[in-house]
């Protein structure tokens, strides 16, 4: 293949995404360094373009007492300082200010770990790809992305988040080696999770999870204060049977066109 025809692989997507999608992938490390740069240049067009479909994360609500703010809806907190009130009622206004109760929503953060132990081709690659931007643009500067096969990568961290296609271009040069060290990785993401900034702060493990060796897995995913695991729908008792042990939330895909709204559900509060 030593061409890329737009126009042709836009009417794929439209048709056979997931497979429009693969291809695409395994484009971007042709051996043909042109077809490989057009195919890295549209890939990262595409994926920007499908992620921003997803809608913004948020955390459970909380009531919390803050200043007034005219026609916010909130209601006075009479309990915070009931006095003041009733000089303003009178028509004495002091120095104090009234505040008021409403629900606010702590910032999310998120860890996006990524099994690489397996075939890096085609489907998986997209499937990366794909969710690293989903998640650079869901948490601009709150986000981290960590790989792992016999050992862990780091290619991305709170204080130093980069642009979404530089992302998704080391997604799509990650190559599949290795045992699965799945213990690792969440050692890794229990390590960003502790070090996350103040919120909400949610684990996303893309993986069919079937550790080389499970010893400690579940105990170190329970650690983890909230897990969602992305698995291929293909394979998906290990899965399943880490989710249901350490009360995760599982989300089955069956392609890489499954991302954006397998992400929605990740997110979502119980």
């Amino acid at each position: 293949m030593g061409h890329l025809d737009e126009r042709a692989f836009e009417a794929a997507l439209a048709g056979e995404p997931d497979q429009a999608l693969s291809l695409l992938a395994s484009m971007t490390n042709a051996v043909d360094e042109e077809l490989s740069r057009l195919a890295l240049m549209l890939a990262c067009s595409i994926f920007i373009d499908l992620a921003r479909g997803a809608e913004g994360v948020s955390g459970a609500g909380r009531l919390a007492s803050r200043p007034l703010r005219p026609g916010s809806g909130g209601d006075l907190d009479i309990d915070r300082n009931p006095d003041e009130l009733a000089l303003r009622r009178s028509g004495v206004i002091t120095g104090d200010d009234v505040h008021e109760v409403d629900w606010v929503r702590p910032p999310t953060s998120a860890c996006l770990v990524i099994d690489r132990s397996g075939s890096m081709t085609g489907a998986a690659l997209a499937t990366a790809a794909l969710s690293a931007a989903a998640v650079c643009l869901r948490l601009p500067d709150r986000h981290a992305v960590i790989s792992f096969a016999g050992e862990v990568t780091h290619h991305v961290s709170f204080d130093d988040p980069g642009e979404p296609e530089e992302t998704i271009a080391r997604m799509l040069a990650l190559r599949g080696h290795g045992t699965t060290d799945l213990r690792a990785g969440l050692d890794a993401a229990l390590e960003v999770a502790q070090a996350a900034p103040a919120g909400r702060h949610v684990t996303v493990l893309l993986s069919d999870c079937r550790a080389t060796d499970a010893v400690g897995v579940e105990s170190v995913a329970a650690a983890l204060p909230e897990l969602a695991i992305l698995a291929p729908s293909a394979s998906p008792e290990s899965a399943r049977g880490l989710a249901g042990a350490v009360d995760a939330r599982l989300v089955l895909l069956d392609g890489p066109r499954d991302v954006v709204s397998a992400l929605e559900a990740a997110f979502s509060r119980r």
